[in-house]
């Protein structure tokens, strides 16, 4: 080390803990850039994944009697989300300086790796904010309410967010 640095140090009262003070910094710079403890990292979803889910329900509610062509909008509340694999390693150190026992401990946690890519543990699907079903036949009570009822059902959502339309002709 250079004077300049070893004065400054030694009026700050650190040069005798500079173990310390290092493996403190180094760790937060590890956290910093290793994302700290976060067990879940948002992921977008392939546009093309986006609208499975709807174009399956389309098929499904066209099936019903009574509707022809179907269109439907579901929104989310948010995204896909990954919950990701980590391994967590803790070590520990004592040591002992100007007479008194420090105790060390470091914690080192990275996400794990397979081939290149995060292990994932599970996906998180996002909660349905509301479903819109524009169709052929839904001028009618009966077919309107079986359309609401299997809109219901399919993606587990209140009756409420579920808005069922008849569509132009």
């Amino acid at each position: 080390m250079n004077e300049k640095a070893e004065k400054f140090l030694k009026s700050m009262h650190i040069l005798g803990n500079k173990y310390i003070y290092i493996v403190l910094l180094v760790g937060v710079v590890f956290m910093l850039f290793a994302g700290g403890n976060q067990s879940a990292e948002k992921v977008e979803e392939p546009a093309g994944e986006s609208f499975s889910e709807a174009q399956i329900l389309e098929e499904t509610i066209s099936k019903i009697k009574g509707v022809g062509a179907v269109s439907v909008m579901v929104t989310y509340y948010s995204g896909v989300e990954n919950d990701l694999a980590f391994e967590t390693k803790k070590s520990s150190n004592q040591k002992e300086a100007d007479g008194t026992v420090l105790d060390e401990e470091s914690i080192d946690t990275k996400a794990v790796m397979s081939d290149g890519a995060p292990v994932v543990v599970r996906k998180l699907y996002p909660e349905v904010k509301g479903v819109v079903v524009v169709a052929e036949g839904a001028g009618d009570v009966k077919v309107k309410k079986s359309i609401q009822d299997a809109v219901v059902t399919a993606l587990d959502v209140a009756v409420h967010k579920v808005c069922v339309l008849e569509k132009n002709q």
